[in-house]
């Protein structure tokens, strides 16, 4: 049984309030963890069992205008 990821892509340029610089746009999708930070490693990825349980997740946190994201499945 494979687990899902979620994956995601700055469109724009977003503004890091942490920063306080612009960051983006990306050329590729990037699976991101439980803060929705989009890291290199599959490992470091936050994974769900079922694709529904990914797409409450993305649900219940609204993402910044600029910003797309995508379900897929890995094993």
């Amino acid at each position: 049984m494979g687990q899902y990821l979620v994956y995601g892509k700055r469109t724009e340029a977003i503004y890091n309030t942490d920063t306080h610089k612009y960051m983006g746009p990306d050329s590729s999708f990037r699976a991101i963890n439980e803060k929705g930070e989009r890291v290199t490693k599959l490992d470091d990825a936050f994974s769900f069992a079922t694709k529904e349980d990914a797409q409450d997740f993305l649900n219940a946190h609204k993402p910044k205008q600029g910003v797309v994201f995508e379900i897929r499945k890995v094993k």
